[in-house]
């Protein structure tokens, strides 16, 4: 147990709300997984695997800036589930991203 661990939980986390799919959904299978399925759509299709009711929430601001922000969330998550621990960021600068993602609307 190292925090690099909970670095790694706390981005499947982000990608399983972001998605509304969890990590054992059946979709994911024959080498498939969350954080491939995420990296292999971004950023062309952010739309597309974004949680339909996150969508339905930011549908009165700018598209173009909600999928800006949605694809800096999935880079987070991406970076903090990568397979090796020492190519995880700091979760320090994971916080100070994700304010600067918050400060921005």
């Amino acid at each position: 147990m190292t925090t690099k661990g909970d670095t790694y939980s706390f981005g499947i986390l982000l990608l399983e709300m972001l998605t509304s799919k969890k990590p054992t959904h059946r979709m994911f299978r024959g080498g498939l997984n969350l954080h491939n399925f995420v990296w292999m759509s971004l950023p062309d299709k952010v739309i597309d695997i974004t949680d339909p009711l996150i969508m339905e929430m930011t549908s009165r601001t700018d598209g173009k800036q909600v999928e800006k922000r949605l694809t800096r969330m999935f880079d987070i998550g991406l970076a903090c589930s990568k397979p090796s621990p020492k190519a995880r960021p700091d979760m320090h600068a994971v916080l100070r991203e994700l304010e600067s993602i918050r400060n921005s609307f």
